[in-house]
């Protein structure tokens, strides 16, 4: 029975992962198992928020295994744990692979968790080494065109590009996601293997996909593509779940406001993030009653999140202690209401953290 069920289990595997190849030609991992990857970090990262650096270097090299490619900023939070518990070679390693990703050097150089690194044998030429690029530089170059090209008309007007040059947006947008999708064909979903690290939390073309938020202009729904990209290994869980709830307009799992909410009353339309201090505002967590909390936290854990309790333990410390890269979608919001009464709506829902 056993070994009937061992069998069956890999006849399944290999069912979904030839689908996957057949649907939108990406690249499968060798090794990914989503959710066991999604529940290390996870506990690596708390680990982090009790400094508990040698637990969390564990718990990484757990997650790790996993899958074939972990992801960029894994990779950096656990080559901050090596360099704070003296594993200089693990941590010269590490650097070196996310260098060749395009890790900028002032991300290391920077981080005060890399001084004592940057003064040992292992570590004191490392950033005036010449690191050859590990990720197609060519299909780097045109996912950046394409970038360029979203990017043109909107940045003429931030506030009124889309009244003014609607016409041009929403032709560059849908030659834009046609080749994308050309690009996916060929070459699988542009993971930060395949064409380097922009940041350690986005890339570019993240931006193409949240364009086709609109149901009236959408072009074409990347919905399944996030899915398969993520049961791949392709995509980090809380990237995959943001992109799709933004592009659905939905909020099953509450990863776009999950963390530190920043409301603004804004009634002239002129807020900018510099200038938030000049404008009535409050700052906390948005308050969910208890039902509702266990209902966000049901579907987080099926779309392999964090419960939103621990996600925003995880916030706080990020605010605290810069040395390590936590969290991003979702984890620092701003919202701004033209109309007070929307205002004083959402002021009465937030609680202080």
């Amino acid at each position: 029975m056993i070994k009937l069920n061992i069998k069956l289990k890999l006849i399944t595997t290999i069912v979904i992962f030839l689908c996957c190849q057949a649907a939108i030609g990406q690249q499968g991992a060798s090794t990914c198992n989503t959710c066991g990857y999604g529940h290390y970090v996870n506990l690596a990262e708390l680990s982090i928020t009790d400094s508990s650096y040698q637990k969390a270097y564990n718990y990484y090299d757990s997650a790790f295994q996993c899958i074939s490619s972990p992801f960029a900023k894994d990779r950096y939070n656990a080559i901050v744990c090596s360099a704070i518990l003296g594993y200089y070679d693990n941590c010269k390693t590490g650097i070196l692979y996310l260098l060749g990703k395009g890790l900028k050097r002032e991300m290391i150089s920077d981080n005060e968790a890399f001084k004592e690194f940057l003064l040992s044998e292992s570590g004191k030429w490392i950033l005036d080494l010449k690191v050859d690029p590990t990720y197609n530089i060519i299909l780097r170059g045109v996912y950046d065109s394409i970038i360029k090209a979203d990017q043109s008309f909107r940045l003429k007007d931030r506030l009124h590009s889309f009244e003014l040059y609607k016409d041009s947006i929403l032709k560059i947008d849908a030659g834009n996601v046609k080749l994308m999708n050309e690009l996916i064909r060929k070459y699988g979903w542009p993971t930060e293997d395949l064409i380097g690290i922009e940041s350690l939390y986005t890339q570019g073309y993240e931006l193409i996909i949240i364009h086709q938020r609109s149901k009236r202009y959408k072009v074409y729904d990347f919905t399944e593509d996030l899915k398969i990209a993520y049961n791949n290994c392709l995509i980090s869980a809380n990237k995959a779940q943001f992109l799709i709830e933004t592009i659905n307009g939905t909020d099953s799992c509450k990863v776009l406001d999950a963390g530190v909410v920043t409301i603004v009353y804004d009634s002239l339309g002129t807020f900018k993030n510099d200038n938030l201090l000049s404008f009535q505002h409050k700052t906390g967590f948005i308050k969910l009653s208890e039902n509702k909390m266990k209902e966000v936290d049901i579907n987080r854990k099926k779309s392999g999140l964090e419960s939103l309790d621990e996600f925003r333990r995880k916030i706080i410390f990020s605010l605290k202690d810069k040395r390590f890269l936590i969290q991003c979608y979702g984890g620092n919001s701003t919202w701004t209401y033209p109309v007070k009464a929307d205002y004083d709506f959402n002021d009465n829902i937030l609680i202080s953290y």
